[in-house]
């Protein structure tokens, strides 16, 4: 079989491999644009120019958005059979939203492979109960590398991302499993460890990013190493919740892609931006130059973490009135950025003891004090949130 789509179709039972032999997968029988019945499915378009299709919709049109579409299919593991994640490429080369699709996957297994240049994401991961990425490399899309969406036992292992327009690593709506308690928690739903995201305009995005377990990764490089927040209506699990990230190295996180932006290079089409030569559309507002963004989430732990070169400010937490998320009872507007605690993290200085200038800004209430190391100061507060329109997944 030459191409992957072909070997999934062909997925009859759970538990099975697909092996992919070293090559660039440009995945020709799914490119075409939509005929006949898929040409006309009775679905709302979104502001951006594509449709929101439901789950039956994508199972009768898996192409109209997708390269390669993984529907229903039960323990499959999809592995790349050579020496590293380049050596196997799946490149939608912009025709499509995503380039891989699991949806309805539970126990997906993606391993050792790349996956490059859609209009939304390279990896989408969708209402599944368990998956890997493991060693898998995203970069150059519109949006984000990995989105995980809606989704419980997830790991992400080893993996990189760059060259993204919003995150890199996107676990966003995780399972909301520990809604309601306080800082001990049975288990997370999401653990990603060994990550390196860069050179994107956010390290980590995780709207309703609850109960994630964030270790062992380097954010560098970005607009903003990591955000996590309760900025954008109709994501399950509203107020963000119960994220957990220790030991990581957040640093220099310092790019400034507006420039793109106002040089008309991002009113391009997207094969013509030029991401490949280290172009990144921003479609997210940030202020560049921070470490940590936290816009209205709650019972999140800051443990251990090294931060350091940051223009503007290693952390930044701030409350997000309700109404901003859709939530219009008047007792809640002030119901984020509550209990987040901050231990052990040593800001201002590298591994190397270089240091870097570091800032701290917060609003919110009820929270524990941060435990700072060498070169931390305190900054104003933003005068502003960093909000702009975000795509809903779909």
């Amino acid at each position: 079989m030459r191409h992957l789509q072909e070997a999934v179709d062909r997925v009859n039972r759970p538990g099975m491999t697909i092996a992919i032999l070293p090559g660039l997968y440009r995945e020709e029988p799914s490119r075409p644009a939509p005929t006949g019945a898929c040409a006309r499915l009775p679905a709302r378009w979104s502001d951006w120019g594509y449709q929101i299709l439901s789950y039956e919709q994508q199972v009768q049109c898996p192409h109209n958005q997708n390269l390669v579409a993984i529907l229903g299919k039960q323990d499959l593991q999809i592995e790349g059979t050579g020496a590293g994640p380049l050596d196997v490429v799946i490149d939608a080369e912009y025709r499509k939203l995503n380039a891989v699709r699991a949806d309805r996957a539970d126990g997906v297994y993606f391993r050792n492979l790349t996956a490059q240049r859609t209009t939304f994401n390279s990896l989408y991961v969708l209402e599944t109960d368990g998956f890997v990425i493991d060693r898998v490399l995203t970069r150059w899309n519109d949006e984000y590398g990995f989105l995980t969406f809606a989704s419980d036992h997830g790991l992400y292992t080893d993996c990189e991302s760059y060259g993204n327009g919003d995150g890199g690593l996107y676990p966003g709506s995780a399972s909301n499993l520990n809604e309601g308690r306080g800082h001990d928690v049975p288990r997370y739903a999401i653990e990603i460890r060994r990550c390196k995201s860069h050179d994107n305009a956010l390290g980590y995005s995780g709207t309703a990013g609850d109960s994630l377990w964030v270790h062992d990764n380097e954010f560098y490089d970005n607009m903003v190493g990591a955000t996590m927040d309760s900025l954008w209506p109709s994501h399950p699990g509203l107020p963000q919740n119960h994220a957990k990230f220790e030991n990581n190295k957040i640093y220099d996180n310092n790019r400034d892609y507006y420039h793109h932006t106002r040089d008309g290079t991002c009113a391009k089409p997207p094969a013509e931006r030029g991401y490949e030569r280290g172009v990144v559309c921003s479609q997210v507002g940030v202020p560049p130059g921070t470490g940590v963004i936290v816009a209205g989430g709650n019972y999140n732990v800051f443990k251990n973490n090294q931060v350091w070169g940051h223009k503007r400010a290693g952390f930044q937490l701030f409350g997000v009135p309700a109404f901003i998320r859709g939530e219009n009872d008047l007792a809640k507007q002030a119901d984020t950025s509550d209990f987040n605690r901050y231990e052990g993290n040593v800001f201002g200085v590298s591994p190397t003891g270089s240091g870097g200038r570091t800032g701290w800004t917060s609003g919110g209430t009820a929270r524990a004090p941060a435990t700072a190391g060498r070169g931390t100061r305190a900054r104003p507060r933003p005068r502003c949130c960093p909000c702009a329109r975000r795509r809903r997944p779909s």
